[in-house]
């Protein structure tokens, strides 16, 4: 994702959790506009992405 997405997650920084066949990436160090934007552009290349607010 990383290299798909450099522009986007240039700044962040970020997990992946596998588990079977199905992945988790959860990154940290955005704002909430910048969250937003960013899977805006996940999502528009058909790729599922979720923001969501501080843990």
């Amino acid at each position: 994702m990383s290299r798909r997405f450099a522009r986007v997650f240039d700044d962040a920084e970020g997990t992946v959790d596998g588990a079977g066949r199905s992945y988790r990436a959860r990154f940290s160090g955005f704002s909430e506009s910048a969250a937003k934007d960013a899977c805006s552009t996940v999502r528009s290349r058909g790729l599922p992405c979720v923001a969501r607010g501080p843990v």
